[in-house]
């Protein structure tokens, strides 16, 4: 496996891998969703070119894919509630 750069992907079938270990852990049966294959370079972008600030400015793509993944993990924050709770 190469390494990335700054401002590639993931490590070169980082992607593979981990859907692969999400399957043996049976956490996924699907690959990686769509956004999070979109989101992941364009924040290692931000933080490799605006380290100091990349927590304080977004644009509306990563807004839209920000909403995106909250959506996705709604179901899980409040199943991990109900169970706090009980």
């Amino acid at each position: 496996m190469q390494g990335a750069t700054p401002l590639g992907g993931p490590l070169e079938g980082q992607w593979e891998y981990d859907d692969w270990l999400a399957r043996q852990c049976s956490l996924a049966a699907s690959p990686a969703e769509p956004w999070r294959r979109r989101l992941a370079p364009l924040l290692r972008q931000r933080i490799f070119l605006a380290a100091e600030t990349f927590r304080d400015e977004f644009d509306e793509e990563e807004l839209a894919l920000a909403a995106q993944a909250q959506r996705a993990f709604e179901p899980h924050i409040h199943e991990a509630k109900a169970r706090a709770a009980a």
